[in-house]
């Protein structure tokens, strides 16, 4: 007997979103219209009349290096099946600094591994094993394992200069170091323990004041009892988080777009918790504030964290789930700044406008800036245990294979054709 083909199941694209969580969808479905029209150049894309014609562009940047990045420069990532074995192998479990990882694949590498001290220039630190022992790549390229899957993104001028530089001008006035004396409170707070490591370091500057904002709707608190709650910036006024997360929700929306095309799994699967997250729930306090966060909130993420002048050592980020991407923008004024992805054999210029997408648990990565020139890095990320309390059923969604080069394929899923006027 013949078999039928099993029909494919859209995607769901209809949520009870607050008003700004309706930017990411709008943004991500424009993402996922513009890549599909650079693999089949008839496709028809909507008008999109609700997005003004210069965010338009800068999604358009976005997609179109996400494209060249699978066109133009195609790597393997040879060692991602160990790195696959070590991780969810039953070896014992240790601790470093809060973090349980297994014995034989730590948390952080020591710093003889990548990192050394340069003396004839002031301040830098580089990654030996970068420069001397790894290939440097320039251009956008994208990383599959052994399979053929993609791992890692690295995507060179996708955001534009004038939106880098209303983030840097945002950040810059909530974290003034010369306005201290008057108000001391800033949402950047001293690097969290949970995802630092041990060779990062702070280094200081005469007007960014250094550390770590940590913006989340909500985050667990209490695991005994599954208790959730805004992150502190934005439960405390005198920290100003809420105007923080006000004025960098356009560019949220904007970095958090990129996702949709990458891996549309984890982009719908993070508009669900996020709207599981928005109904009134006795295990999420204070829900007046997670509302009014939510009423900002412009990204598929669940979590961003932005560092503002941290070397961080390379390490495994921990608090997103095991396959899923994390999204790393370099922003800032220091131009002379790298990233290491030690399981990918290269390093990368890590110059303002630039984007590496990966799978951060798995991947060993860290950056550094050369020189004190101003310099910050926003990183995006799905927090795992917000997911599993939110949408349980679905986390496999973050280990769906997907892969942009076979979007055409693919697309039904995306049900692109419902779009007929956005």
């Amino acid at each position: 007997m013949k078999k039928h083909p099993t029909p494919v199941r859209p995607f769901r694209v209809d949520y009870t979103l607050p008003q700004s969580l309706r930017l990411a969808l709008l943004y991500g479905r424009y993402c996922q219209h513009a890549y599909h029209r650079f693999q089949n150049p008839r496709h028809k894309i909507p008008t999109f009349s609700a997005i003004p014609i210069e965010i338009k562009s800068e999604l358009h940047q976005l997609v179109s290096v996400i494209y060249q990045a699978t066109r133009t420069s195609i790597q393997s990532c040879p060692t991602f099946g160990h790195l696959l074995l070590s991780f969810f192998s039953p070896l014992p479990l240790v601790n470093v600094r809060h973090l349980k990882v297994r014995e034989y694949e730590p948390g952080f590498l020591p710093r003889s591994d990548f990192q050394t001290q340069n003396p004839p220039a002031g301040g830098f630190v580089r990654f030996p094993r970068g420069s001397d022992h790894h290939t440097i790549q320039i251009g956008p390229a994208i990383y599959y394992d052994d399979d053929g899957h993609p791992v890692a993104y690295h995507l060179p001028s996708a955001i534009q200069q004038h939106r880098l530089e209303l983030l840097n001008l945002h950040i810059e006035l909530s974290a003034n170091r010369r306005r201290e004396s008057i108000d001391p409170a800033t949402p950047f707070m001293s690097i969290d323990e949970t995802c630092a490591s041990p060779q990062g370091f702070l280094y200081t500057h005469d007007d960014l004041v250094n550390g770590c904002a940590r913006l989340a709707p909500a985050h667990l608190i209490d695991e005994g009892r599954g208790l959730f709650s805004p992150s502190p910036v934005l439960l405390e006024s005198r920290y100003r988080g809420m105007r923080l997360l006000d004025e960098l929700s356009e560019t949220f929306a904007i970095i958090g777009a990129a996702i949709s095309v990458i891996h549309p799994p984890s982009f719908f699967a993070g508009l669900q918790a996020l709207e599981q997250l928005s109904k009134p729930s006795k295990s999420v306090t204070p829900q007046y504030i997670v509302t009014d966060v939510l009423s900002l909130w412009t990204s598929p993420h669940s979590l961003f964290r932005i560092y503002n002048n941290y070397n961080s050592g390379v390490r495994r980020e921990d608090v997103t789930p095991p396959l899923a991407f994390d999204t790393i923008l370099s922003a800032g004024t220091s131009q002379i700044n790298r990233f290491v992805c030690p399981n990918l054999g290269h390093e990368f210029y890590f110059h303002p406008g630039t984007l590496f997408i990966g799978m951060t648990r798995i991947l060993y990565h860290g950056w550094t800036a050369a020189g004190y020139d101003p310099h910050i890095v926003a990183i995006a990320s799905f927090d795992e245990a917000v997911m599993k309390r939110t949408i349980p059923d679905d986390m496999h969604l973050f280990s769906r294979k997907w892969s942009p080069a076979e979007y055409s394929s693919l697309s039904p899923e995306l049900g692109l054709d419902r779009d007929t006027d956005m």
